[in-house]
This record gives C-alpha cells, sequence and structure tokens, in this order.
C-alpha cells in the first residue's frame, strides 16, 4: 500500500493512505538503519499494514528534496520565519535557513511576523529584491490573506528560530488550535519550544502545512565552498564578473562580489553570512569531514 508520511513521533510514522486516506501507525524496517536512511515526514512511502491495522514502512519513494533541520521532504515551499521583535531577526540565522532552502532547489519566501509589535522594514531593507516577504499578525490577523494565497495548492514548511509564531500562524491558517504554542522566555531572550514533532496538517484552502520545532541553527546538506555562491541569489549574479573563474569572494582581487558589498548592492549582513558559512566549509574539507 502506498501513503505519505504526514507525522513522525516518538519510532512511529503516521501514514496516511493514497486511497481511502486512513492514517497508519507504523514502524519503520531495519532495512532503513543498515542503509543509513530514516523516513521523513512528507515522504512517500510504501508500507505493509498487518491485522491490527498497525504496519511497517518498506520503502521510501524518491524525494524531490529533503531537510536534516527541519527533518522534512518534498516540500514545494520553505517559509522561513521570523519576526519584528520577541525574539529580534537574527540575519545570519535566517541567511542559514535560506541557503538551506536553495541548496534543497525549494522556493523560498520570507514570512515577518508580529507585525503588530513593529514594522518589517529591517528585514525588507535586506531581502527585498532578494526573497518575497510577507509581513503578518498572527494576533491580529493582518497579512494571513496574502500568505493564504501564496500557500495555496503547494506543501510549506514554516522553519524558524523558537519564538517567532511559526505555531501561532499555523493555527490562524487552520481556524483551530492544532499545534502548541508558547512565548519567549522572559530569563534568556529565547523563543520557547512548542513544536515537538513534525506533522503535517491540511487546510480549508488547499494547502498543506508543516510545523517544525524551533532551532535557532540548522543541518543542512554539507556544500562545498565552491558552490556556497550559488547559495546566494546576489553572489550567485555577481560572480561571472570577477577577475578570476574559481573566485571565492573571500580576498581574491578583482572580486566583483566584494566591490558591490563595498558599494552598497550588497547587504553587509549577507556577505558576513556567507563569509562565515565559507570559513566553516573549509574547515570541514581541511578536516576531510
Amino acid at each position: 500500500m502506498r501513503g505519505a508520511i504526514v507525522k513522525a513521533l516518538s519510532g512511529f510514522y503516521y501514514v496516511m493512505a493514497a486511497e481511502g486516506r486512513h492514517v497508519y501507525k507504523c514502524r519503520a524496517r531495519g532495512i532503513f538503519k543498515k542503509e543509513g536512511l530514516s523516513p521523513l515526514v512528507g515522504d512517500e512511502a510504501e508500507i505493509d499494514v498487518l491485522d491490527d491495522e498497525d504496519g511497517f514502512v518498506t520503502e521510501i519513494l524518491p524525494r524531490r528534496n529533503s531537510f536534516i533541520r527541519p527533518a522534512v521532504a518534498n516540500i514545494d515551499l520553505f517559509v522561513a520565519t521570523v519576526s519584528v521583535k520577541d525574539p529580534e531577526p537574527h540575519p545570519e540565522v535566517l541567511d542559514r535557513f535560506l541557503a538551506t532552502a536553495e541548496a534543497a532547489d525549494a522556493e523560498a519566501v520570507i514570512c515577518v511576523n508580529k507585525t503588530d509589535l513593529g514594522s518589517a522594514s529591517a528585514v525588507d531593507s535586506i531581502y527585498g529584491g532578494l526573497y518575497d516577504t510577507i509581513a503578518v499578525s498572527a494576533k491580529t490577523g493582518a497579512g494571513m490573506d496574502a500568505l493564504e494565497k501564496r500557500l495555496a495548492g503547494r506543501r510549506s514548511a514554516f522553519a524558524g528560530p523558537s519564538g517567532v509564531g511559526k505555531s501561532s500562524i499555523v493555527n490562524y491558517l487552520l481556524g483551530s488550535a492544532v499545534a502548541d504554542t508558547g512565548g519567549v522566555s522572559g530569563k534568556t531572550g529565547r523563543g520557547k519550544h512548542t513544536t515537538r514533532h513534525v506533522e503535517i496538517f491540511e487546510t480549508g484552502f488547499g494547502a498543506e502545512l508543516l510545523d517544525t520545532p524551533g532551532y535557532t541553527s540548522f543541518d543542512g546538506t554539507a556544500v562545498e565552498p565552491e558552490e556556497l555562491g550559488g547559495l546566494f541569489p546576489e553572489i550567485a549574479a555577481l560572480s561571472e564578473g570577477c577577475r578570476f573563474d574559481d573566485c571565492m569572494h573571500a580576498d581574491e582581487p578583482g572580486c566583483a562580489v566584494r566591490e558591490a558589498c563595498a558599494d552598497g548592492r550588497i547587504a553587509p549582513s549577507r556577505y558576513d553570512s556567507y563569509r562565515r558559512m565559507l570559513s566553516e566549509s573549509l574547515d570541514r574539507r581541511k578536516k576531510g569531514m
């Protein structure tokens, strides 16, 4: 029987059958562990159903894309979510999420929540022209119509640091409190983790939503240093103007990217994020990782 994994929790995979839409509670066959493969929410899978209607995942069908953190697969739209404040947006964290989406060849948008507390202009000033930015308030409903239109007909994953309101946005779009919500820790200023697992929710406007546990960092597919510039659209566009074809936009002479950063055509925070990620990638290579 074929179906889609719609939830993963405590070692069980909940698979909705393609026909009949019944959800089966399944374990994964041991062969996956031997092959170093883990089923992910969003996977299309083959399952064997037992007499008690529990079952086993026996095969994972080819994926369009996949992510490690958040652990999801076959995503149409990656919604990198931040908030105006409480917590403040952190450009490097957002840049890393966006780069992960680019590496997986998934479309990405930026959702700025909590506009009832202030303006999304700080995010717009960095990412305007690079990614569509949708400003919303899960508290007042502002901007939610525009977000619904963007999500309709797609499977979208909301990902971002804890406390930015991903679960509140999902609850608003579903019209019910199906996802746990929380606030920001007064002691640390960081979001309290409320989503404990990944699950697909269906909306009344033809979208599938994945609320994912909050992270302030993530593990993406390791990218070679030479490929990293391609994950930043503005760097990729300017790299053809570099003096050297293999320019990595660090200290090479005649680098069009560094020139663009110096004259304001590239946001300094974006270039700083690129340089940090480049350093990490070079370190992985040096260590043979």
